[in-house]
């Protein structure tokens, strides 16, 4: 015999579905102005964690007058029909709708409910030995999988805002979540006896041809404060070479461009510091001054785009 609460109670579980639905959709069609690619990084790896809370908060929704079992599958179903609603709602927006987005999504779904479960005694009683240990493997597997991500990147993006003025060094994992070659991975190596900086690593940069692109970061956006940012460069061999060093600054909407600086400099076998100054930075922009509160990356290329070309680099710092 139903309750006389039941029908109330389901008034309030339904309202607190839509109101579940509204704000993930609403979130999904929103993304800060002028994020850093870090961040935007670190937003966008939320998804398995953030539909693995969905999940859990609809549990508590529909777990009452639900059989066990039956109150996980709702969850789950409406979590996943969520997901692809989000999804969907991203087409015409700023954030990107991605397939693959969707199955992070169900990953993190399971990832929280069975967590849940295995820790839910009315449940786990219902299953064998085996099962629950197939249930906590299954389940903490991709716990880790759905957090790694996230809690990386926002382990890095707090560590690349701590060491300002320092951008780069070349010495710390976390550094490698912002900086990438030519191929991703970087090459390291031991800093050389002659290096004028006192620092464990530098990179050697490799050339690949095409566009001569060897290094490519992506900063602490916020340059403000300083007057200057340089690294060290080398060659490899005898020979000296031209790089091209380039850096944009983030958009400040999807209607206007970026502002862009280019220069060259020469490298000899020489470690030598080289210095771009903001004052010709923030005018080097024909369309608008360059947004020095929102640096979007910094990039080293080999400046005739020849393919192995090698230096070394490192220490790039911010100077007052």
């Amino acid at each position: 015999m139903k309750s006389v609460n039941d029908h109330p109670r389901r008034i309030l579980t339904v309202a607190a579905g839509l109101l579940l639905s509204v704000g993930v959709l609403l979130s999904h069609r929103f993304l800060p102005n002028q994020a850093s690619d870090l961040a935007i990084q670190a937003i966008r790896s939320l998804h398995g964690p953030g539909f693995g809370v969905v999940a859990i908060l609809v549990l508590l929704l529909v777990r009452n007058g639900n059989h066990r079992a039956v109150a996980y599958l709702k969850a789950a179903a409406f979590a996943t029909v969520l997901a692809g609603l989000s999804e969907a709602a991203q087409i015409p927006g700023p954030r990107n709708a991605q397939f693959r987005d969707l199955l992070i999504d169900a990953l993190g779904i399971v990832a929280f409910l069975g967590t849940v479960a295995v820790f839910d005694r009315s449940f786990r009683d219902a299953l064998g030995n085996g099962q629950r240990v197939l249930l906590a493997a299954v389940s903490i597997s991709a716990l880790l999988a759905t957090l790694l991500p996230t809690l990386w990147l926002s382990y890095a993006l707090v560590h690349r805002g701590q060491s300002l003025p320092q951008i780069l060094r070349f010495d710390a994992v976390w550094e490698r979540a912002y900086s990438s070659g030519n191929t991703d991975r970087l090459m390291v190596i031991p800093a050389p006896a002659e290096w004028p900086v006192t620092q464990g690593n530098v990179a050697q940069l490799v050339s690949a041809g095409r566009w001569g692109i060897m290094l490519r970061v992506y900063p602490h956006p916020d340059w403000s404060g300083y007057a200057a940012v340089s690294f060290v460069a080398a060659t490899v061999g005898e020979t000296s070479t031209r790089i091209a060093v380039g850096i944009r600054d983030i958009r400040q909407s999807e209607r206007s461009a970026e502002a862009r600086y280019m220069a060259g400099f020469d490298v000899s076998r020489e470690p030598t510091r080289y210095r771009i100054m903001f004052e010709e930075l923030r005018s080097a922009s024909a369309e608008r001054e360059f947004d020095i509160e929102h640096v979007h990356n910094l990039v080293i290329s080999d400046w005739a785009a020849e393919s192995g070309v090698e230096i070394l680099v490192g220490d790039f710092r911010l100077e007052r």
